[in-house]
């Protein structure tokens, strides 16, 4: 079972048209360092950091906290175990 706030991210993408599902995994994995994350993702820092927060808007979460950035990688990880994420 993944977080209701991934969910809300997965199904903001799907609506919306947004990519933010790969965006945060982009952010996670660089463990919230926005340059290396930034460059990986093709877009400036400042826009990065744009995203990640509307993210945090979208799922009503802080993406800054470690129980939650933990609970996203956990979620996000499980979907791609599944074959539900590239």
């Amino acid at each position: 079972m993944i977080s209701p706030a991934l969910e809300q991210i997965i199904a903001h993408d799907r609506e919306h048209g947004t990519d933010y599902v790969r965006t945060l995994r982009a952010f996670l994995n660089h463990m919230g360092r926005l340059p290396q994350a930034a460059k990986e993702l093709n877009v400036h820092r400042n826009t990065l950091e744009y995203l990640i927060a509307r993210i945090g808007e979208v799922a009503a979460v802080d993406v800054t906290d470690p129980d939650t950035r933990l609970a996203l990688e956990l979620g996000l990880r499980v979907l791609q175990l599944e074959g539900k994420l590239s």
